[in-house]
């Protein structure tokens, strides 16, 4: 089988090997498709993020009290509430507070670390998807660990926690949404 290729996506892909690119180019149904080198697409920061996050589940798990009997009693005491008329959710029976603030300092580290995470992007001059994603990110374990310490001292319920989530969700999207609109230059 032979493949044509119009003459000028063959001087594209002639330019390219004069010039000593390093980049890759498929040739797919007669096109030329530029390809970043693979080294330069990885996003190594979120590689990092992904390292830190193993070492923070870690090091919450070594300095939480008795983490494996909390984590199994919480789990354990789950049940069917009534929030309306023939509408349950799940919830805990009682409160655990030493669950909740474990899962809270977790969400409170990763935050702070995914605000550094940040501040590397804008200075690697990163993407305006990755900067937003962080952004969003920084939104979601920072608030989450707002409504964790909230729940683990007693001053908010399961579903309040449960509704503060959504709240972060909603937050999260649409502060993405916006950096993106303002941010994104458009060609017409």
């Amino acid at each position: 089988m032979t493949f044509s290729m119009p003459l000028d996506m063959n001087n594209v892909l002639l330019e390219a090997l004069k010039n000593g690119t390093n980049q890759l180019y498929y040739i797919i149904s007669g096109k030329v498709l530029l390809i970043a080198e693979r080294w330069k697409e990885r996003d190594w920061l979120s590689i990092v993020s992904f390292g830190f996050f193993l070492i923070l589940v870690g090091v919450i798990w070594l300095i939480t009290p008795n983490p494996y009997d909390e984590a199994l009693a919480f789990a354990k005491d789950f049940h069917l509430e009534n929030i309306t008329e023939n509408v349950y959710l799940p919830a805990p029976a009682s409160p655990h507070p030493v669950v909740y603030t474990a899962i809270a300092q977790f969400c409170l580290t990763f935050g702070i670390f995914h605000t550094i995470v940040l501040g590397l992007r804008i200075v690697f001059k990163e993407p305006l998807n990755r900067k937003s994603g962080t952004v969003s990110s920084v939104i979601f374990w920072l608030g989450a660990s707002y409504f964790l310490f909230a729940l683990a001292a007693g001053n908010i319920s399961w579903f309040a926690f449960l509704a503060g989530l959504i709240i972060i969700i909603g937050l999260m999207i649409v502060v993405s949404s916006l950096i993106k609109l303002l941010f994104l230059k458009y060609k017409p």
